[in-house]
C-alpha cells in the first residue's frame, strides 16, 4: 500500500535579528522549538529543520538538542537575505557560512537547503549549481505558482535541476494558489479547507510539504512586536493568528493517515525507486 507523505518541517530563525532594536524582546526560539520536538517525540516521527546559520551561532545548544533526537538538520542560508538580492559569489559565501555554521554545532552531512522566503525563482536558477558545489543534494526552495513575494509560476513538479532534487511546495486550488500545508496558510484557513486539500493529495499521491516557523506557535509573543517586513498592523495582526491551534490542526491531520518522514529520507525513496 502507498503511503501518503507529510514532509512537515521547521525554519529555525529567529525574527530579533530582522527587525529594529529585536533584542529587547524575549528569546523564544529555544522554548518553541522545545515544543515542536515534543510533539514529534509523541508521535514517535523524525523530521527536517532547516536552520539560519547566524541562529545556530547564536543559539547552538537547541541545534544540538533537535540533532540529538535524530531529526535532520538542513542549511536555511546564513543571514536569511533572498537569493534574488545575492549575486553568485555572494550566495556561495552566505551558504558556506551557513553550513559551517552548523559544523560547529557537530552536523556532520549537511545535504538539504531551503531558500529564505522561498526565493528560489527562474531567475536566480543558478543557484542550483552554487548548492551542488557545495555538497547540497536536494532542495525545498521553490513556491510554483505566480505569488506576491516570490514564485516559480512554471516551475512543475519535483525534479533534478544541475544535480539537485527540487522539492517545491505542494499548491491548493483555492481562488489563489497558496502553500496549505505550513505556515500562515496553515493556521489561517479552517481546519475543514486544510482536510480536504490533504484528502485530495492523497488520493492523487501527491506528497505535501510543510513548512513552521518557532513564531507559529509563540502564543507569548509580545503585543507590540512587529514581524519583519511587515508594513502595517493589520498585516501583522494575521502573522499572530492562530497559534494556539497549529498542534491541534495537526493532529487532525495525521488522524488521516500520513507518515511523516525526514527530507533527506524522503529524498532517497525517491530517487532510487
Amino acid at each position: 500500500m502507498k503511503k501518503n507523505y507529510y514532509l512537515f518541517s521547521v525554519d529555525v530563525e529567529d525574527p530579533r535579528d530582522y527587525i529594529p532594536n529585536g533584542y529587547q524582546y524575549r528569546e523564544a526560539v529555544t522554548e518553541n522549538i522545545l515544543r515542536y520536538l515534543s510533539w514529534l517525540s509523541s508521535k514517535d516521527y523524525k523530521a527536517t529543520f532547516f536552520v539560519v546559520g547566524r541562529t545556530a551561532g547564536a543559539l547552538p545548544d537547541i541545534v544540538k538538542e533537535i540533532y540529538r533526537q535524530g531529526h535532520e538538520i538542513a542549511a536555511h542560508s546564513y543571514y536569511h537575505v533572498p537569493i534574488t538580492k545575492q549575486t553568485p559569489d555572494e550566495f556561495k559565501k552566505d551558504l558556506e557560512k551557513n553550513i559551517e555554521a552548523l559544523i560547529k554545532c557537530g552536523i556532520s552531512n549537511v545535504v538539504g537547503y531551503r531558500a529564505p522566503t522561498f526565493s528560489l525563482v527562474e531567475s536566480v536558477k543558478w543557484a542550483y549549481k552554487e548548492l551542488s558545489g557545495s555538497g547540497i543534494q536536494y532542495s525545498s526552495s521553490v513556491l510554483p505558482a505566480a505569488n506576491p513575494l516570490f514564485g516559480w509560476k512554471d516551475f512543475g513538479k519535483e525534479k533534478y535541476i544541475d544535480g539537485v532534487y527540487e522539492i517545491p511546495l505542494n499548491i491548493g486550488a483555492f481562488p489563489f494558489q497558496v502553500p496549505v500545508g505550513g505556515g500562515v496558510y496553515f493556521r489561517c484557513l479552517p481546519i475543514q479547507v486544510i482536510r480536504s486539500y490533504f484528502r485530495k493529495a492523497a488520493s492523487l499521491g501527491a506528497t505535501i510539504p510543510g513548512y513552521f516557523h518557532s513564531y507559529d506557535i509563540d502564543t507569548k509573543q509580545e503585543k507590540n512586536f512587529m514581524m519583519p517586513n511587515m508594513p502595517n498592523k493589520f498585516l501583522n495582526s494575521i502573522m499572530l493568528m492562530n497559534r494556539s491551534k497549529v498542534f491541534k490542526k495537526l493532529d487532525k491531520v495525521m488522524e488521516m493517515g500520513f507518515e511523516i518522514i525526514r527530507y533527506d529520507e524522503y529524498f532517497k525513496l525517491k530517487t532510487t525507486i
